[in-house]
Protein backbone atom coordinates (compact mmCIF):
# COMPACT_ATOMS: atom_id res chain seq x y z
CA UNK A 1 0.00 0.00 0.00
CA UNK A 2 2.81 2.47 0.80
CA UNK A 3 3.88 2.40 -2.86
CA UNK A 4 0.58 4.19 -3.75
CA UNK A 5 1.30 7.15 -1.47
CA UNK A 6 3.32 10.20 -2.55
CA UNK A 7 6.58 10.55 -0.62
CA UNK A 8 6.09 7.17 1.09
CA UNK A 9 9.78 6.41 0.59
CA UNK A 10 10.80 9.56 2.49
CA UNK A 11 8.67 8.59 5.48
CA UNK A 12 9.88 4.98 5.43
CA UNK A 13 13.47 6.27 5.37
CA UNK A 14 12.92 8.15 8.65
CA UNK A 15 11.70 5.01 10.45
CA UNK A 16 13.52 2.31 8.51
CA UNK A 17 10.15 0.89 7.38
CA UNK A 18 6.58 2.02 6.89
CA UNK A 19 5.22 3.13 10.32
CA UNK A 20 2.08 1.47 11.71
CA UNK A 21 0.51 4.71 13.06
CA UNK A 22 -1.25 2.64 15.77
CA UNK A 23 -0.10 4.94 18.59
CA UNK A 24 -0.02 8.17 16.55
CA UNK A 25 -1.50 11.28 18.14
CA UNK A 26 -3.91 13.32 16.05
CA UNK A 27 -2.60 16.87 15.89
CA UNK A 28 -5.08 18.29 13.36
CA UNK A 29 -7.99 17.22 11.15
CA UNK A 30 -9.43 19.43 8.43
CA UNK A 31 -12.31 18.50 6.12
CA UNK A 32 -13.11 20.77 3.18
CA UNK A 33 -15.62 20.57 0.36
CA UNK A 34 -14.16 20.80 -3.14
CA UNK A 35 -15.66 20.85 -6.63
CA UNK A 36 -14.95 17.12 -7.02
CA UNK A 37 -15.99 15.95 -3.57
CA UNK A 38 -14.30 16.43 -0.23
CA UNK A 39 -10.75 16.54 1.06
CA UNK A 40 -9.50 15.38 4.45
CA UNK A 41 -6.15 16.59 5.77
CA UNK A 42 -4.76 14.82 8.82
CA UNK A 43 -1.62 15.75 10.75
CA UNK A 44 -0.35 12.98 13.02
CA UNK A 45 2.48 12.97 15.56
CA UNK A 46 4.38 9.71 15.00
CA UNK A 47 7.51 8.15 16.47
CA UNK A 48 9.50 4.96 16.62
CA UNK A 49 9.37 3.31 20.04
CA UNK A 50 12.54 1.44 21.01
CA UNK A 51 12.99 -1.14 23.80
CA UNK A 52 15.07 1.31 25.86
CA UNK A 53 13.41 2.97 28.89
CA UNK A 54 14.10 6.37 30.41
CA UNK A 55 14.76 7.03 34.14
CA UNK A 56 10.97 7.26 34.73
CA UNK A 57 10.43 3.79 33.24
CA UNK A 58 8.80 5.05 30.01
CA UNK A 59 9.79 3.71 26.59
CA UNK A 60 12.08 6.01 24.62
CA UNK A 61 10.76 7.48 21.36
CA UNK A 62 13.05 8.12 18.37
CA UNK A 63 12.50 10.06 15.16
CA UNK A 64 9.44 11.92 16.42
CA UNK A 65 7.83 13.94 13.63
CA UNK A 66 4.50 15.25 12.35
CA UNK A 67 3.17 13.50 9.24
CA UNK A 68 0.53 15.34 7.22
CA UNK A 69 -1.50 13.42 4.67
CA UNK A 70 -4.38 14.50 2.45
CA UNK A 71 -7.16 12.32 1.10
CA UNK A 72 -9.04 13.86 -1.84
CA UNK A 73 -12.00 13.13 -4.07
CA UNK A 74 -14.40 11.35 -1.74
CA UNK A 75 -18.03 12.28 -1.18
CA UNK A 76 -19.54 13.41 2.12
Amino acid sequence: MAHEIKNADALAAVFGRWPSFHDAEVERLLVTQTATGAALEASLLVWKMIPEVDPDGCYVHKNTCVVTTTFVGFLL
